[in-house]
Parts: C-alpha cells; structure tokens; sequence
C-alpha cells in the first residue's frame, strides 16, 4: 500500500510538473513558404475589399514566445503576476503562442488579416501576447517585402492591441500612436520600402466602403495595406472598433470581431453559426466582418480542465480548425457574411486545413 501510494504521489507531482512548466506546443509542422501567395490574382479590381473573402491569423505575430520571454510589463493580466509566471510559466506560455512561423510564412500561407498586438518598452516596439514576442520589425520587414514582391496583393494590419507605458488601446495618447506611425514611415527594408509606402487612401476622406482591390493595390500594380487601430487621430489608420456585442442597433465604422470566448467544439460551431445568422440580418456590407474562429484558453474559471487537455492554443488549433473545414456547404456560408476567417496556427496542415480554408 505505502508503494503503491509513492508511485500515485510520484506520478501526479510529475504530471504537474509537467503540465506547469513544459512550453512545447505538441503541434505538427507546416509547409514553410507555401503555395499561396497570389490568392487575389484572379479577384476583379473592382471587388471592394470588404467584401474579399481571406485567411486571418489570429495574435499574428507571437510565433517567437518561448519559455525565455519576458513578460509585457505594459499589459495587465496573470502573465505581469510573478508567482503565477514563476510556478506555471510553461502552462502560460503554451496559452500565449497563438501562431507558428514567420510574417513570410504566414502571408506565402494565405494570410492576408494579420491580427497584430504591439507594445512599446524604451522606445522600443515589440509585439506581444501577454509575452513579449519578438521585435515589431523582425516581421514587419517580411511583411513589406511581400508587398513590394506581390503587386496583387493587399494585406489587412489589424493593430488590434496597443499598449505603452502610458496606457492600453484608446487609453493610450494620440502622441504614442504618432510614435508607431512614424516608426512604420520609418522602418525600411533594403530598397527603401517602409509600410506605410504601401497605403493608398487617406483614412479621414475615403470611406473603407469605397476601396477597391484595384484603389488599394493601383490596379495591382503594387501590394497595398489597410491598418486599422484604436486611434482616430492618424489619417493612415483607420479607426477600429471594439468587440462586437449582440446589440442589433450597434453601429461600426470599420470592423466588427465577436469573440466567442469558449473552448468547447460543438459550442464555438454553434456560436459561429449563430453570428452568421446576426451578420446575416444586419448586412455589414461595408466593413471589415471577421469569423473568430478559434479557441480560448482559460487559466482562472473551470473551463481549465478543457484547456489543459486541449494542451496549448496551436495544439487545440490543429484539431478545432480541421472540424471547420469539414463542411464545405457550411464553410462557405460562413464566408459569405463573415469574410475574414481568423484561426489560431493558421498554417495547419493536419486534414489538409491551410489548403481547403484557401
């Protein structure tokens, strides 16, 4: 009995252990620099691009956390608390590694929405989920060579999260967004190219309504960007909406994302549908509308016993986005009033899903 109580003991601490402290993500790979870089090539210039169905990567850019990140000292949350990152870093670092791969990889993958979280620490950028990834220019070159290299192409930078030392999202100063503009206008790759060369409209007199593939890529003659932040006071902006609720009578002036906040399959699937039906009645035609499709990892609620089996956010990606292309009947409908698909570990391969979803 005493041995057998020794071995009980023995294997639960190590499957704590385990569980608290191991990052690695247990997701199978991807194809590196795939075959879906001109998804828009055959798209008419005349398409407006609200309209333009295409591939999200959801927390874009956190590809680089690993077990040696530090902390985003300018979010607020369990990963800034450092009991909590000292006995269960693995745990959370697992929850905070959205994506595999490069901003290259992504966009030679299909993703044309990247939805981007940056933080600046002494006057450096960086991006972030909870965090810190990698520094903002380590993908944002890749991003601007795609452009440059891609005439028909046009990418969506969703600066979704924004956080400094001053503030997060609308509670940072109009002056730290002037920072980030000007570090996009800044920022070059070898030829000279910055981001913002990339824009063709000016936020305060064109209506998102009115862009064409053809206006934002000069008739695809040369790659183009939209960003969108939670700022209004910069004409290359454009002014992003907070998270959708289920008010009919809401107004949005560039996007509208509905986070499901589950971790459950069948729940998400029903949820999703339930949101088409809702876009479906309200007609938001003339912005930007995302399908949220992924799955959220909770830490603090019961729904933890989900997600630690579920292991890590790319691993629960790997099975939860090959259920969503299963069916290509509903798939489609989805698209049709949700045009942005946005997925954790967008570059999944398991099931063929970074193929059908293209």
């Amino acid at each position: 009995m005493k041995k057998g109580l020794i071995y009980f003991f023995a294997i639960f601490f190590a499957l704590i252990i385990t569980t608290l402290f191991l990052p690695y993500s247990c997701s199978r790979g991807y194809d590196k620099n795939g075959e879906f870089d001109k998804v828009m090539e055959d798209i008419s210039n005349e398409k407006k691009v609200t309209q333009i169905a295409m591939l999200g990567a959801h927390d874009a850019f956190s590809g680089d956390i690993n077990y040696l990140s530090r902390a985003n000292t300018n979010e607020s949350g369990i990963v800034t608390n450092g009991f909590v990152g000292k006995i269960a870093k693995g745990l959370i670092v697992r929850f905070s590694k959205a994506q595999k791969g490069s901003a290259k990889d992504l966009l030679y993958g299909g993703v044309r929405y990247l939805d981007v979280r940056v933080t600046l620490i002494n006057d450096e950028f960086y991006t972030c989920h909870g965090y810190v990834s990698n520094k903002l220019d380590y993908y944002l070159v890749d991003v601007i060579d795609f452009l440059e290299t891609h005439p028909t192409e046009f990418v969506i930078f969703d600066i979704q999260a924004y956080y400094t030392e001053n503030g997060q999202n609308r509670n940072v100063p109009d002056s730290d967004y002037e920072k980030l503009r000007l570090h996009l206008e800044e920022y070059k790759n070898k030829n000279g190219k910055s981001l913002l060369d990339f824009v063709r409209y000016d936020s305060f007199n064109d209506k998102l309504d009115d862009l064409t593939l053809g206006k934002v890529t000069n008739n695809k003659t040369s790659g183009g960007v939209i960003i969108l932040a939670k700022n209004s006071s910069v004409s290359a902006f454009y002014s992003r909406d907070d998270d959708a609720n289920s008010d009919p009578e809401r107004e949005y002036t560039s996007i509208r994302s509905f986070w499901h906040e589950n971790n459950s399959t069948n729940q998400i699937l029903n949820a999703i549908d339930g949101e088409y039906e809702f876009c479906k009645a309200q007609n938001y035609s003339g912005i930007f509308v995302v399908n949220q499709a992924q799955k959220t990892a909770f830490i603090m609620n019961t729904k933890i016993i989900r997600s630690i089996f579920g292991w890590s956010l790319t691993k629960m990606a790997v099975n939860f986005n090959k259920e969503l292309t299963s069916d290509k009947e509903r798939f489609e409908k989805w698209l049709s009033e949700m045009p942005i698909f946005m997925v954790d570990y967008a570059l999944s391969s398991k099931g063929d899903f970074n193929k059908l979803a293209n």
